[in-house]
């Protein structure tokens, strides 16, 4: 029940989002034709007042009424975007309400799966919530054998359609990255731990491209330029945060960005084959063009 009233609250807002403001009785409309409504009752205000009630503690979204005719519906000041996690949620749930819509369709709409068990998600955030400090058995790629240790669960990262796991090590002190789908055994310990308060999981990840982050590495001006129509491929779907266009011409574009040098930012420039040159630095330039080397000598 209580994941029902969720996705009503998710359909509410995305619903208000996407009609760019809504009156109540756009709102109700779309309720009738809404796939959580299964026998198309009208949204009475009461509900619908109860649903605006609840969205500042269940998503953190405040919802306003204009002052003047036609009193349309409006998010403040598009709340939805300044957490990542609602964010994600919500366009999960919307998804999830589009495809509920388009049932009838599920042959020719083609998702993506994550490999990751739920139960081990589960049971991880668990133990953050409450900080507690977890078991793990955990096979790596490359490893011949498993190994089991204590952690204390600091952050959950999806990445390139895997869950990866940020635990801080006593033993080591610093942190590890763990793949979810590597892990083969997972308890939550009745240990209690506290978070460092130099660590932050926006700020290990914030200038790197992947899960390969060294705070310890420099940020360096990255400038690629982009041909053919690769370059709209980037525009529209953005390398990382930090990306800025420098320069636009009819023949190429030069990308700027804020990054530290790691072997996901090479891969990621390397598949983007002839059509992107590293203007600078110089050691991202020679670093791709190893790579491109490497990859042309096993495919002769």
């Amino acid at each position: 029940m209580a994941k029902e009233i969720f996705r009503r609250y998710i359909w509410l807002v995305d619903t208000i989002q996407r009609g760019k403001g809504l009156t109540f009785e756009e709102i109700n409309n779309a309720w009738q034709r809404s796939c959580l409504n299964e026998y198309g009752t009208e949204l009475s205000k009461r509900t619908f007042r109860n649903w605006l009630n609840a969205l500042p503690t269940a998503l953190g979204i405040w919802v306003e009424c204009a002052r003047k005719a036609p009193f349309r519906y409006y998010i403040m000041e598009d709340e939805s975007n300044h957490n990542d996690l609602i964010k994600w949620t919500m366009n999960a749930y919307s998804i999830g309400n589009i495809m509920s819509e388009n049932r009838l369709l599920h042959e020719r709409i083609l998702l993506e799966d994550i490999p990751t068990a739920n139960e081990t998600l589960e049971i991880i955030c668990n133990a953050m919530r409450h900080n507690h400090q977890i078991y793990m058995k955990y096979k790596p790629f490359g490893g011949n054998s498993d190994y089991d240790f204590e952690t204390k669960p600091y952050a959950l990262k999806l990445n390139e359609r895997r869950w990866y796991l940020i635990a801080h090590s006593d033993k080591h002190n610093k942190e590890f990255t763990y793949g979810l789908d590597r892990i083969i055994e997972v308890r939550e310990l009745d240990k209690t731990f506290e978070i460092s308060p130099t660590f932050s999981a926006k700020r290990k990840f914030k200038s790197c491209i992947g899960m390969h982050s060294n705070e310890d590495s420099p940020v360096e001006l990255i400038r690629l330029k982009v041909t053919g129509y690769v370059r709209d491929y980037i525009e529209t779907l953005p390398i990382h945060d930090s990306q800025e266009i420098e320069e636009r011409t009819t023949d190429y574009t030069i990308f700027r960005f804020h990054l530290i040098e790691n072997y996901e930012l090479i891969d990621t420039i390397t598949g983007l084959g002839a059509h992107c040159e590293v203007i600078e630095p110089l050691s991202l330039r020679k670093a791709v063009r190893e790579k491109a080397e490497e990859i042309a000598k096993i495919n002769k």
